[in-house]
């Protein structure tokens, strides 16, 4: 993928090296620097020796950032989605159940726990 940036003018006596020709170029109609696929560290910090004019860096620095944001991983959704139904779930379950403990006397034996006694009643 190609991404350019604008760029009014290429700095003058600026020329790209073989090795980085094929990868970037100025279209000096558009006025735009371009750069085909990602871009490495490594090559970025090749293109910025090339020049120390503030414009051409900083079109680099943007060309950096939107090649680099071709790889990055793209969030997935799906899992969110599923966790958060997930945790709704357990969050319903759980009132739920607390609900029928305290709303229906019976349900508390059945968990164990043991009925009050009245100790006044048999005196």
């Amino acid at each position: 993928m190609q991404h350019s940036v604008p760029l009014p003018q290429l700095p003058s006596g600026l020329s790209f090296p073989a090795p980085l020709a094929d990868r970037v170029h100025y279209d000096s109609e558009r006025q735009t620097l371009a750069f085909d696929g990602f871009m490495t560290k490594c090559r970025f910090d090749e293109l910025t020796q090339l020049s120390s004019d503030p414009a051409y860096r900083r079109a680099l620095e943007e060309l950096f950032v939107l090649s680099s944001e071709e790889v990055l991983p793209q969030p997935q959704r799906r899992g969110l989605w599923i966790g958060l139904a997930a945790a709704a779930a357990a969050v319903l379950a759980l009132t739920l159940t607390i609900w029928a403990i305290w709303k229906w006397p019976g349900a508390r034996h059945a968990t164990g726990a043991q009925p009050a006694v009245n100790q006044s009643a048999g005196r």
